[in-house]
């Protein structure tokens, strides 16, 4: 069956998800995360590409583009190709690297592309990885003088913001727009109900916003340990996201 034709974006926007093979470790350590990096950084400049931000995490990237012209495929063909063949020389690895081709998802307002930049830098956060060390994982750094400027373009995410708290309290706000994630559902919508009330003792699960606060987020807490997203938690059991995060302590 032929490949469906990628989605182009009107607005030149997009953000972008590749995987690793079988959900493979694709960065060992931060040698490997700065060999992708400066990839990245020569390769968007030979096709005219700009990254406004992006998250290394342990099996998966994502990345904020702007392609202006059809620089987009190339591009992530370029940086794919040269990170496997340093993954395989490295680590003695042989066959794919990466799972099938990237996934993209078109972005068309201004809104949206700041919201997805936000969700791509609270990745780290929401699994659970210490600020710390997700800083090293993140373009984070780069809006605020550190980080690596040669990969960043920067300059149009923070024309949007009066002054740098501004930005960064856009950071730390909650956001309830819906973005492209990195995984598969690991169960289907009916399992997930099932898995909520045994968690619960419930008959519903949206029963489980009126428990008292302990058992609630004992429930959560084993809900959650499945690598179910917040977003899907929320819909089934009408708790808001920013509840579900506190309840999970982060």
């Amino acid at each position: 069956m032929p490949r469906l034709a990628r989605v182009k974006s009107e607005s030149g926007f997009y953000h972008v998800i590749m995987r690793g093979a079988g959900r493979q470790v694709l960065f060992e350590d931060d040698h490997d995360r700065d060999f992708l990096l400066d990839k990245i950084a020569s390769s968007k400049m030979e096709n005219g590409i700009e990254v406004l931000a992006y998250a290394l995490m342990d099996n998966h990237f994502h990345l904020l583009v702007r392609d202006e012209g059809d620089g987009i495929t190339p591009f992530m063909r370029s940086i794919a190709v040269a990170y496997a063949m340093h993954y395989n020389t490295v680590y003695g690895h042989s066959g794919h690297v990466f799972q099938d081709r990237f996934i993209s998802e078109p972005i068309e307002d201004d809104r949206y592309a700041l919201s997805a930049l936000r969700y791509i830098l609270d990745n780290p956060r929401k699994a659970g990885i210490q600020r710390r060390r997700a800083l090293k994982m993140t373009s984070e750094s780069a809006y605020f003088g550190n980080g690596r400027a040669d990969v960043v373009d920067a300059g149009f995410i923070l024309d949007r913001f009066s002054s740098s708290d501004a930005f960064e309290s856009f950071l730390g706000k909650d956001d309830e727009i819906s973005h492209l994630e990195a995984s598969e559902p690991k169960m289907s919508d009916g399992e997930l109900r099932k898995r909520i009330c045994e968690a619960a003792a419930i008959s519903h699960p949206t029963e489980l916003k009126s428990l008292e606060k302990p058992a609630r987020d004992l429930a959560l807490a084993e809900i959650m340990a499945n690598g179910v997203s917040e977003r899907r938690v929320e819909r089934e059991t009408g708790i808001s996201r920013s509840v579900i995060r506190r309840a999970m302590g982060r």
